[in-house]
This record gives structure tokens, sequence and C-alpha cells, in this order.
């Protein structure tokens, strides 16, 4: 046995008898290359947009399977193709064939994002697309995942982005998860001296603060925060309720403490 490699190589082979007599037999091989079709299994075109699929630079003739000739054909209907790429070397000819399909890929569009947020732990972003196709996600617009679910969050802005895997287009919102301080110290040290929402702003929220009777107490504008008094004077350190409305209309309900 012995492997060739391409080109022209000379092999000396001797054949002996059991007499003592032998003869030397020169052999020129030469090994040829098959025609390289460099397409993908899967070859995405953008609704609305006919691709190039070309067959390589390796071959003399090609034929394709929609009867063309030529070295690149435009495709802009999904389904089953393939090419043959023919390479002449003389009398001899090499080919090889490439089946391939082509499948529709779409523009991401964002149908809705869901929001897990306020609690302590497991805040969550939920990424729903108005279409079904092959798409990755990211919450930094740097780092991709094929999930729609982002969890163990913090608290802040985020800029969801989801693309199809095939540069067809991308879809880019912005969300915030919302969190509120479980309690606030105003005794103007400084430190925890007012209780907001943070991020409140960026929604348009007014928050209403309520005492345990259910007594409203003071209506903060986006952005404003409440120092722990009312017409002036301190409020005790105790428990306060607050009720806040989304832009979607979801209302939370939650509460804190006031601490001296």
């Amino acid at each position: 046995n012995y492997k060739l490699t391409l080109g022209l190589r000379t092999i000396y082979v001797r054949i002996d008898s059991n007499n003592g007599c032998h003869q030397i037999v020169t052999l020129d091989l030469e090994l040829v290359a098959k025609p390289i079709i460099a397409v993908n299994d899967i070859v995405p075109i953008c609704e609305g947009k006919p691709i190039t699929v070309a067959a390589g630079i390796g071959g003399d003739n090609y034929l394709w399977s929609t009867g063309a000739t030529s070295q690149s054909i435009v495709i802009s209907v999904e389904g089953d193709y393939s090419v043959t790429a023919i390479k002449n070397y003389g009398t001899i000819s090499c080919s090889s064939t490439k089946n391939f399909s082509v499948k529709n890929s779409q523009t991401a569009s964002i149908k809705n994002i869901e929001i897990k947020d306020w609690t302590t732990n497991e805040k969550q972003i939920i990424v729903y697309t108005t279409e079904i196709g092959d798409f990755e996600y990211s919450i930094n617009g740097t780092n991709f995942q094929d999930s729609n679910v982002f969890s163990n969050l913090s608290s802040g802005d985020y800029t969801v982005t989801v693309r199809d895997k095939y540069g067809c287009g991308s879809a880019i919102e912005e969300v915030y998860i919302l969190m509120y301080p479980k309690f606030f110290t105003p005794n103007q040290d400084g430190y925890n001296d007012t209780w907001s929402i943070k991020n409140s702003e960026k929604e348009n929220l007014v928050t209403k603060i309520f005492d345990r009777y259910g007594k409203l107490i003071t209506i903060l504008q986006p952005n404003q925060s409440w120092n722990g008094t009312l017409n002036g004077k301190n409020l005790p350190s105790t428990d306060y309720w607050f009720t806040v409305t989304r832009a979607n209309g979801k209302e939370y309900k939650g509460h804190f403490s006031l601490k001296r």
C-alpha cells in the first residue's frame, strides 16, 4: 500500500522470481484533485432579498439543479438545491456534487418584553418576538445567547437586542428593572436619607405612599423622593406602603420601613 499525495510521483516496483531473476518497473502516477465546492449545508435568504450562491473557482464546468451552468446563480425561493462542479485534466474529468438547502430568514421584531422585578432575587427579562426565526438575544449589545430568558439580574437599565443569526436585521428596545429600598433612615447623615424608586423617571412612574391605616401620605412624581415628613413634621418609625402603576397598566404594591 502506498498513499499518494497530489501531484506527479514516480514509483519503482521490483518483481522477484524464485529462480533469482528480477524485473524493475517504473510507474509514473499523478493524483489530481476534485473541485472543492464552498457552499454551506444551509444557505439563509433574507425575506424579499435574493442571494447569490457561488460554487467556487475550482471547476471548469458547473451544473446546477436549476439547469444553470454558470459558476454562481441567484436564488430567491427557499428549497433544496444542488450543484456539480467538474474539473478537466486532459482526458480525465473529476467532479464533486454539493446538496444544500435555502431557507427563509426574517428580520427580528420584538412583540413583548416581560420583566420580573421588585424582587430581591430572581429578577428576569424575557423577550418575545413576533416572528419565528433563528434569533439570538442580548441585554448589553455585545454578548448574545440563544435563550430569550435573562436571569439573576440587578436593578437598572438594559438594552434588549434581538437579531437574526444570518444578518437579516435586528430589533432594539430599552427596558428598566425596578427596585425599591426596603428601608430608609432620614437622619441627615448623608446615607439613605430619602426613599424613592430607582429609575421611576424612565417609565414616568407616579408613586403613592400610605401609612398602615391606608391614609395617603404623599404622591411622588417621577424622579422625586420622600424625606419621611408630612406637612413639615417627622413621621414615626414604622412600615409604610406604596403603589405604582407601570406604563403597561400593571399595578404593583409593596412596603418599606422608616427608621430613625
